[in-house]
C-alpha cells in the first residue's frame, strides 16, 4: 500500500516536470520565431538603401548629414513576397511589391517553381513577370524561396 502511494507521488512529480518542460519548449519556440522576424526586419531596414542603390546621405549634406526620410510602412513580411520581377540575379531575382518595397529572393535547390501549368526554373522567370513567393528569411535579409508561382507578364496585361 505504501509503495503504491510512493509510486503515485513519483508519477505526479514526473508529470509535473514533463508539463513544465513542454511549456518551456513552446515558449522557446515562440521566442525564436519572434527573434527571427525582428532580425529580418532590422537587417532589411539597414540594407534597404544599399539594395536599391541610394546614397546614404542627402546630396550635399556630407558625412553625418540627414538621412533620407523613408515613409513608414510597418515591418515587412519576412516569409514571402508578391509583385513584379525587377531584375534577375545569379541566385534569384528582385521583386517589387505593390507597396513599392523591393525584396531579394534567393532560389535554392529545394525551391519549387510553377509557371502556368508546369514546373519552372530560374531561366523561365522574366523581368515584369508577376510572382508570389513563400519562403523563409536568411541572415542577410533576403527571402530563401520554398515555393514560387510565376504569372506570365503577357497574360497579366
Amino acid at each position: 500500500m505504501e509503495s503504491s502511494k510512493k509510486s503515485k507521488i513519483i508519477w505526479g512529480i514526473l508529470m509535473a516536470i514533463l508539463t513544465l518542460v513542454i511549456l518551456l519548449a513552446v515558449y522557446q519556440i515562440g521566442t525564436i520565431i519572434g527573434f527571427r522576424q525582428a532580425r529580418f526586419a532590422c537587417q532589411w531596414g539597414e540594407k534597404y538603401g544599399i539594395m536599391i542603390g541610394m546614397p546614404l546621405h542627402a546630396p550635399g549634406s556630407g558625412p553625418g548629414g540627414p538621412m533620407f526620410d523613408f515613409p513608414r510602412r510597418g515591418i515587412p513580411s519576412p516569409n514571402g513576397a508578391n509583385g513584379i520581377v525587377v531584375s534577375i540575379t545569379g541566385r534569384g531575382f528582385v521583386v517589387k511589391g505593390d507597396d513599392g518595397i523591393e525584396k531579394t529572393v534567393i532560389i535554392s535547390s529545394s525551391t519549387q517553381m510553377r509557371k502556368g501549368g508546369s514546373d519552372a526554373r530560374l531561366i523561365d522567370v522574366l523581368p515584369e513577370d508577376r510572382v508570389v513567393i513563400f519562403g523563409a528569411p536568411d541572415d542577410a535579409g533576403e527571402i530563401v524561396a520554398g515555393f514560387i508561382r510565376v504569372f506570365d507578364h503577357n497574360l497579366m496585361k
